[in-house]
């Protein structure tokens, strides 16, 4: 067992073992997560838009219901 824990913790490794590292990320994908990120917020903002444009008026009436509500409740 304790044998078996550090073989794969490296220690106690024969020379043919195969390492476990990391391999390097090519030079031109390191900022590839951030620009997936970045796009995917862009497209989040553009459809948000297009909605409030779309249901503004219907959005503003319902926020009205919602404001003179609160109004008469208190």
């Amino acid at each position: 067992m304790l044998a078996g824990l550090l073989a794969a913790l490296g220690q106690g490794r024969s020379k043919n073992a195969p390492r476990l590292t990391t391999a390097a990320t090519p030079a031109g994908s390191r900022g590839q997560g951030i620009v997936e990120y970045s796009i995917i917020l862009s497209l989040m903002v553009v459809v948000a838009g297009v909605i409030l444009i779309a249901f503004g008026g219907a959005l503003a009436d319902v926020l009205s219901v919602i404001g003179s509500a609160i109004d008469s409740a208190t």
